[in-house]
Order: structure tokens, then sequence, then C-alpha cells
């Protein structure tokens, strides 16, 4: 594809509008995720970029796509939703497994039991 005047202008905008706006925001948006990763407050394994995609691209598309607004109520909410969703994980809890001897009472209890059936 050849380069027009325009194509190359576009570029050049969106590459002075990425530097100028947009990687200003994401470094202060990535040290604060950290911070939280680092406290606990998330999880941490977390993949820092993609949670600012994740997060960043929920604002971009109401605010582009479908075009809503993006009041501080909406933006909570947003944000609720998705730092639930990077939390840690809750450990399950750990199954009690019954020691021999319950396991062998339970065993005969169960075997009188389907013997008094009959």
């Amino acid at each position: 594809m050849s380069s027009t005047p325009l194509t190359s202008c576009s570029i050049g905008v969106a590459t002075v509008c990425a530097m100028t706006y947009v990687a200003p925001g994401r470094a202060d948006f990535r040290r604060v995720l950290q911070r939280a990763v680092d406290a606990g407050a998330l999880r941490a394994d977390l993949d820092v970029e993609l949670a600012i995609d994740f997060i960043f691209g929920a604002f971009f598309y109401r605010k582009l796509v479908c075009h809503q607004t993006t009041s501080p109520r909406t933006m909570d909410a947003l944000l609720t939703y998705a730092f639930e969703a990077l939390a840690p994980r809750a450990k399950p809890p750990q199954r009690r497994v019954p020691s021999r001897s319950r396991q062998t009472a339970r065993t005969a209890q169960t075997a009188r039991t389907a013997r008094d059936r009959r």
C-alpha cells in the first residue's frame, strides 16, 4: 500500500498523541496497579499491561464506540468490577479427609444398615 500525505500525517499524529497523552497515563496507572499487587490487594500473577488494557478498553469502548457518558458514578462502577475481577483469589477450603478409624467405622455402619434392610 502506498503512503499518501493523509496516511503519513495520521500516523504522525497518532504517534504524537500516543506519546503525549496515552503513554504518561499508562505509566501512572502501571505504578498504581503495581503498588496494589505489591500490597496484596491485586493478584500476584497479574499481567499489569493486560490489566491496563482491560480497564482502559472498557472506558474507551463506552466513550468512542457506544457514545455513552463516563460519569464518576459509571467509572466507579467500572473500576469496582475490574478490581473485584483482579483481586487475589480466595483459596478453596481444604476438604477434611476422615481419619482411617472413622472411615472404618462408617464403612461398618453402612454394611450393617445394608444388611438390616434385607
